[in-house]
């Protein structure tokens, strides 16, 4: 059985370097999207976590999602919940000058040609949400040695995860970023929010995560290795059909009611 949670190998690990670090991970989300930072004191041996606050008029409190929504019309670029506000006024015409869900598009040879300059492809609509994303936490992402984290779906493909790295080169160094399967990440988080899971789990458990997003459902088996090189998760399989999540739901039942 595993006699050392996840996290207290993580701390180990980072009390051994005897470095203050700091990372930035990114939930590039198909319908909503947000930023944390977390951050390692070695002097305090604590380590903090936080979702970025995005305040924004009119809405109560500072919301952590942002809907992963790009629009430009004139000149003027509108992301988050001021584009989504625009959705379905006149001027604002999806794929042309509104985009929403391009994630979906990612890696894709599918091109909005009808759309302004540099925001003709899911890559360029996800860099243009990335930099709006990573606004906020600029100063430690000038550090070279903080890394940044993107979560992808576990059943994207090479082109779709070279396309959300290349968009990510665009705004920090092609060293810095790395992809995180979602599923892997939703596991980490139920263990982050219930470490005595793992205290049930053998050592190189399988392990089935179902992660039912606002876009997409992906569905991942993946064996966890907690020995000696750290935490190594190693997908053994992946669903195929990752767009019948959220907003997919209403097509695929009109589908299959035809």
């Amino acid at each position: 059985m595993t006699t050392l949670n996840i996290f207290e190998r993580l701390r180990l690990k980072l009390e051994a370097d005897g470095d203050c670090v700091s990372a930035v991970g990114v939930d590039l989300g198909t319908t909503k999207s947000c930023v944390a930072l977390a951050a390692y004191d070695a002097d305090a041996h604590e380590t903090d976590c936080e979702c970025v606050p995005f305040p924004e008029p009119g809405i109560p409190g500072a919301p952590i999602a942002v809907p992963s929504v790009v629009a430009v019309k004139n000149g003027e670029v509108a992301i988050g919940h001021a584009a989504r506000r625009l959705i379905g006024r006149k001027g604002y015409t999806p794929t042309r000058n509104v985009f929403r869900e391009s994630k979906n598009d990612i890696g894709l040879r599918y091109r909005y040609w009808k759309a302004p300059e540099g925001f003709q492809s899911a890559t360029e609509i996800a860099s243009k949400l990335l930099n709006h994303l990573l606004r906020p936490v600029s100063d430690e992402l000038a550090n070279i040695n903080t890394p940044l984290v993107i979560t992808v779906p576990a059943s994207f493909h090479g082109a779709q995860r070279n396309a959300t790295l290349e968009a990510a080169h665009t705004l920090v160094d092609d060293a810095q970023v790395s992809l995180l399967d979602e599923p892997y990440a939703a596991f980490l988080d139920l263990l982050f929010q219930q470490p005595e899971v793992l205290n049930q789990l053998p050592d190189s458990a399988n392990i089935l995560v179902f992660d039912f997003g606002g876009g997409t459902c992906d569905v991942a088996m993946f064996s966890l290795d907690t020995g000696k090189h750290g935490l190594e998760p190693h997908l053994r399989a992946t669903s195929r059909y990752h767009r019948i999540g959220g907003g997919d739901i209403p097509y695929q039942t009109q589908k299959l009611i035809r």
